[in-house]
């Protein structure tokens, strides 16, 4: 004999919510498996008490963002007290979605050497300068960040003069820590000079730090040979290349320091910043001479 449940019976209350569920399809809309607990309406304690918890963390990573960036407000001072939890404490992602008005409102251009040095969060490729400084890699052929944003932007042109100095001058690629110049294409440069980085850590470059130094040096003696007067750098090495940024801050600012020192002919080395966060690492560690 069959016994059958009761519809009231406590068994048969617990069995038939599974029955229901096993035979739902399971949509696009509903994330879990088949046989899980059914998703809370909006309306629930459950979203109710997710959704303060979320809007509670939003809240205090805007406070968060909002403190920091208010410290931000006079980069010049701030950078010589900041320590270093502070600096890696930016919230960078916040910073990276937030409109150009907020990005100039917490990072407002900052020069050393009387002028001639000026450190700026910005876009490389729309920089008025006389030649603008791609990272590049050995091919020359484009890559990935600023390499990929200079020959997007600049257009074929450039990759024709980069595939013509392959052809005779560099057929191996350009060798760590040389320089190459070419017409600059579409972009508000006049030129733009390519030079490769190295890569620092265990699989790196014996002697990163004098190739790093090179890149600097080497760009900056063929904008000199070229008659040029304002050049602007991006971080060399610091992306994918693995470089630490306040080492490569330590090089960069040295080695400019060192060549205008020799050649008052250039008369502007723009130091551009993808990313506020890296701006506050350089200005916190490098090694300019304070101004007089």
């Amino acid at each position: 004999m069959v016994r059958r449940h009761d519809k009231r019976s406590p068994a048969c209350a617990r069995e038939q919510p599974a029955r229901r569920r096993e035979a739902e399809p399971v949509g696009p809309r509903q994330r879990g498996t088949a046989g899980s607990s059914p998703r809370p309406s909006a309306t629930g304690p459950a979203t109710r008490s997710a959704h303060s918890t979320g809007s509670a963390a939003l809240r205090g990573r805007s406070r968060g963002a909002a403190c920091f960036t208010a410290g931000l407000r006079d980069v010049e001072s701030w950078h010589t007290t900041a320590s270093d939890e502070q600096v890696n404490f930016l919230p960078h992602r916040l910073l990276l979605r937030a409109s150009d008005k907020l990005i100039s409102r917490v990072t407002s251009r900052v020069t050393f050497l009387n002028g001639r040095v000026s450190v700026l969060v910005g876009d490389i490729v729309a920089q008025h300068v006389d030649a603008v400084v791609n990272a590049a890699n050995s091919t020359l052929l484009g890559g990935g960040g600023v390499d990929y944003a200079i020959h997007q932007a600049g257009g074929s042109e450039i990759l024709d003069a980069c595939r013509e100095i392959r052809a005779t001058k560099w057929p191996a690629g350009l060798p760590v820590g040389e320089a190459v110049i070419t017409a600059a294409g579409r972009l508000p440069a006049r030129y733009v000079i390519h030079t490769v980085g190295p890569r620092k850590g265990i699989f790196g470059d014996p002697d990163a730090d004098a190739l790093l130094a090179s890149c600097y040096r080497k760009s900056l003696e063929l904008a000199l040979e070229h008659d040029l007067a304002t050049i602007a750098f991006p971080a060399i090495s610091t992306g994918v290349f693995g470089f630490p940024k306040h080492e490569a801050a330590e090089i960069a600012s040295a080695t400019v320091e060192d060549v205008l020192a020799k050649e008052p002919r250039i008369q502007e080395v723009r130091l551009i910043f993808f990313a506020t966060h890296d701006a506050a690492v350089f200005l916190k560690h490098q090694l300019f001479e304070p101004a007089p």
